[in-house]
């Protein structure tokens, strides 16, 4: 199958890493069978891209359905379409208002003061009178910064 998304993290699975991609209002992730190397899919994040390979449905151990991913080759299957565009500035506050025109498709960018970090990533990002909860993923963060 051919599919076309928003390439938006580079998440493991302690293994292997694969590539996380939102096409519409639907999540999958993209497995690799080589060269998907932190540096290679990192380039893709926050770009347009199309790509081909295998669907499939994604279960949990007890066979709940959890979601779906695909299966190519390489990183080098993957086309970028549209290069990622500069992440746009926001208050935290304005994460929560009405956008006529949608979910934003790209990443964003938000200021603040780290009120609480735990070890597992998590934290709490303030500006002014408003919070966001903040899960792993990015370079450490510390109280105060």
């Amino acid at each position: 199958m051919e599919m076309e998304g928003v390439a938006v993290a580079v998440v493991t699975d302690g293994r292997a890493r694969q590539l996380e991609l939102f096409s519409g209002k639907q999540r999958l992730l993209v497995w690799f069978s080589e060269g998907a190397t932190q540096e290679r899919l990192q380039q893709l994040v926050n770009a347009r891209v199309s790509l081909r390979g295998v669907y499939s449905p994604l279960y949990t151990a007890g066979g709940e359905l959890t979601g779906f991913r695909i299966f190519t080759t390489s990183p080098d299957i993957v086309k970028t379409l549209v290069p990622a565009p500069e992440a746009a500035l926001r208050t935290i506050a304005s994460l929560s208002h009405f956008d006529p025109s949608g979910h934003p498709e790209h990443r964003i960018r938000v200021t603040g003061i780290v009120t609480y970090r735990d070890t597992a990533g998590q934290l709490y990002l303030q500006d002014g009178d408003s919070s966001l909860h903040v899960l792993g993923g990015l370079q450490a963060p510390q109280l105060g910064d």
